[in-house]
């Protein structure tokens, strides 16, 4: 057997036991566990007294029997009390850095390595079950004019809220991330070109459709859309993905804005408009 292995699993049962462990707690509370670890205390005492008490023949005094009760009952409170609310804090700050190392602080989607490691894990699961993917490249138009406009607060309130919007309009299944300043993306695993296009459309018409309102002002934002995918072509990675799918949005941005364009190279007709590029509409009042 692999040393090393061997290690790791020692490692990963040791997480695993402490996480359960912790869950425990939090579940029972705090106080609650104190007694129970108590309790325990206490049981484990009288049994090593009972054990002493055979081997030395019945010879213990009356004080030590009394003091194997009493010291339990009088220190595992205390120390169990303050070494539960250590491990409940240590547990704490530990989730809040993974969150930091996973999530994007203002938006809550995941931040741009997270992003791409998971994006990288998925894209190696559907080589294997020979599935397509789709991208979606998300800019939020003229967006330096919110702030200049409004304020930097403002500008955080607008990409907060358009995070929370990517996240409730998309399926389980797929994944959203900020990749930049005004910048997500959202892959579509499982998801052709054709219905890649569909999403993106209706994640463009929401967005469009969004009254986000700060202070009694109503900001109401637009946002261009750069698309890819692998459905017509062979594996290629995500970084890959997200450079075609950048392209695409470049396109959209030299050419009016608020808009979808699906990069040439992954559609199977070639300057086929009808697939490429959605214009703008008004809201349904």
């Amino acid at each position: 057997m692999d040393p090393l292995r061997g290690r790791n699993n020692l490692e990963i049962t040791h997480v695993l036991l402490e996480v359960i462990m912790v869950n425990r707690i939090e579940k029972i509370g705090r106080f609650t566990s104190s007694i129970l670890i108590t309790i325990i205390a206490l049981l484990i005492t009288q049994i090593i007294t009972y054990v002493i008490y055979r081997l030395t023949n019945g010879n213990m005094s009356l004080s030590g029997r009394i003091a194997s009760f009493a010291s339990p009952i009088l220190i595992s409170p205390f120390l169990s009390w303050w070494f539960l609310g250590l491990l409940l804090r240590i547990s704490k700050l530990e989730k809040e850095m993974r969150f930091l190392a996973t999530y994007d602080t203002l938006t809550g989607v995941y931040n741009r390595n997270s992003f791409l490691s998971i994006c990288n894990s998925i894209l190696n699961l559907l080589k294997r079950e020979k599935s397509p993917l789709t991208l979606l490249y998300i800019d939020l138009d003229h967006f330096k004019n919110v702030n200049d406009t409004f304020g930097h607060d403002v500008g955080d309130y607008v990409l907060k809220k358009i995070g929370e919007y990517l996240k409730t309009s998309i399926r389980k299944s797929d994944i959203v991330g900020r990749v930049g300043g005004e910048e997500f993306v959202v892959v579509l695993p499982k998801t052709d070109i054709q219905n890649g296009i569909a999403i993106a459309e209706k994640i463009r018409k929401g967005i469009a459709c969004l009254e986000m309102i700060y202070n009694d002002k109503i900001i109401k934002i637009t946002a261009s859309i750069g698309i890819s995918s692998n459905t017509y072509l062979e594996y290629i990675g995500i970084e890959k993905l997200l450079k075609m799918a950048d392209l695409a949005l470049y396109h959209v941005k030299n050419n009016g804005r608020n808009k979808l364009y699906v990069n040439q190279d992954c559609i199977k007709e070639k300057g086929n408009t009808e697939i490429m590029e959605l214009i703008g509409f008004e809201c349904e009042k």
